[in-house]
Formats: C-alpha cells, sequence, structure tokens
C-alpha cells in the first residue's frame, strides 16, 4: 500500500487525499454524536491542528515568494522602457479578462450558503485612499501585514533600482535570486505535506459540517470550474490566436 501511494504522481495523491478525508468525515460526522471523544481527538484536535498548520505554512511562503520573483523578474529587464510596454499590455489584457470572466459569471452563480440575509457589506474606500495606499510607508509592515499590493510595487522600484544601480546593484541582485531559488525550494518542502494538509483539512469539514454543507460547495465549485474552461476555451484561445498570433492548440 505504501509503495503504490509513493508510485502516484502528485495530482493523484492531493485526489486520493480529498477522497479518503470525505469518507472518514462522513463517517465521523455519523458517530461522532455518539462518542464525544471523536470530535475532541480528531475533528477539533488532529485534523484542526494539521489543517491550520499547513494552511499557516503556506501563508508563511506567500509575501517572501511574491517579493523575490517580482524582484528577480524586473532587475532581469536589461532594458527597463521594456518593464513599461510589458507592464501596459499586462494590464490591458488583465482588464480585458477580467470583464469578459465577470460577464460571464455574472447571474450565473448564486450558491445557496452565500444568500445571507445577514450578510453585511462593507463600504467600500474612496479612490484617493485606495491609490495613497498602494505606496507603502513601510515596506517591512506592509510585508508583515501582506498587503500584496504595497509588496508589489516596492518588489517594481526595487527591482528597477537594482537594474539602474548597474554594477553596484549585482551583488544585491545574486543575493535576491539566491533567495528566490531557496523560497522555491521551500515551497517543494511544504508541498510535500500538501496531501497530509488537505486530507485533514476535508476530514474537518466533512465530520463538523456534514454532507449537507458540502452539496452546495461542490455545485459552487463545478461551476466555477465549467466557466474557467470557458474561459480558457474561447477567451485565451481568442488571445492566442488574434492577438499573438500563436495556436491555441499547441
Amino acid at each position: 500500500m505504501i509503495q503504490w501511494y509513493k508510485a502516484l504522481s502528485f495530482t493523484k495523491k492531493m485526489l486520493f487525499a480529498m477522497a479518503t478525508g470525505a469518507i472518514l468525515g462522513v463517517a465521523l460526522e455519523s458517530i461522532q454524536g455518539q462518542h464525544d471523544w471523536i470530535n475532541f481527538y480528531f475533528s477539533n484536535g488532529i485534523f484542526d491542528v494539521i489543517g491550520k498548520l499547513f494552511v499557516n505554512s503556506l501563508k508563511m511562503l506567500v509575501v517572501p515568494l511574491v517579493f523575490c520573483s517580482i524582484t528577480v523578474g524586473v532587475s532581469s529587464l536589461a532594458d527597463i522602457s521594456l518593464m513599461g510596454r510589458i507592464g501596459f499590455k499586462s494590464v490591458i489584457i488583465y482588464l480585458f479578462t477580467t470583464a469578459v470572466a465577470i460577464s460571464i459569471i455574472k447571474n450565473k452563480i448564486t450558491p445557496s450558503f452565500l444568500n445571507n440575509s445577514e450578510f453585511i457589506t462593507k463600504d467600500a474606500p474612496s479612490l484617493s485612499n485606495v491609490i495613497t495606499s498602494i505606496v507603502p510607508s513601510n515596506p517591512v509592515l506592509a510585508m508583515a501585514d501582506g498587503e500584496m499590493l504595497q509588496i508589489i510595487l516596492f518588489s517594481i522600484l526595487l527591482g528597477i533600482a537594482i537594474t539602474v544601480s548597474s554594477s553596484s546593484g549585482e551583488p544585491f541582485k545574486k543575493g535576491i535570486q539566491s533567495l528566490n531559488s531557496i523560497m522555491m525550494s521551500m515551497v517543494n518542502i511544504v508541498m510535500k505535506f500538501a496531501p497530509l494538509g488537505v486530507f485533514c483539512l476535508i476530514a474537518k469539514t466533512f465530520a463538523t459540517q456534514g454532507v449537507s454543507m458540502i452539496l452546495p460547495l461542490a455545485s459552487y465549485f463545478f461551476t466555477v470550474m465549467f466557466v474557467l474552461v470557458i474561459h480558457l476555451l474561447f477567451t485565451y484561445s481568442f488571445l492566442l490566436k488574434f492577438i499573438a498570433n500563436l495556436s491555441p492548440i499547441i
């Protein structure tokens, strides 16, 4: 059994973890009302601890990974003017694809678990606050708070500064590249425990909320997947064929 599991690909391991976690969770949900120790030691014990450890480990990697990858990417551009053209085209494509995606999804996905009359939306911030909040007054604090827009802007500016600094910025550039490689190695280490983390998260969800809560989530999930497939086959294929002049098949 162990050798069979080790021979599986990462995707199959994840699917196996999800399936076994769901089966175990349903089984525990059906009997934990009769045995309180199951909820204490498993649902709110082992599964909860391991699941939170896995989620926290993913959150731990986000900020340094984004910071390093963007800084390395920008500093690798020999000509800074290229970044302006690439950035402008990227923003236009992002806005276009986002608008299309919203048009496809609008009024199509209304899962029952989101129809909560008690849900209160927050007031939208003013445009001036949105613009001024992009620039971090303290980059270190922005990283500590996980302010992604501020981190992205600081990483871009740092990458530009490294390129402009030429030879004097080369040692720091090599250091960031080395740190980026280290962060990718950390990602590989954490992802080795992904099947276990997913297993515990799925098992706890089924054990505490039951199948009745999962069915609307599954409906929502497959609806989103269907829309993403439509978006991939039509929107992105159109961009590849008529904008990039590339075959979407190859």
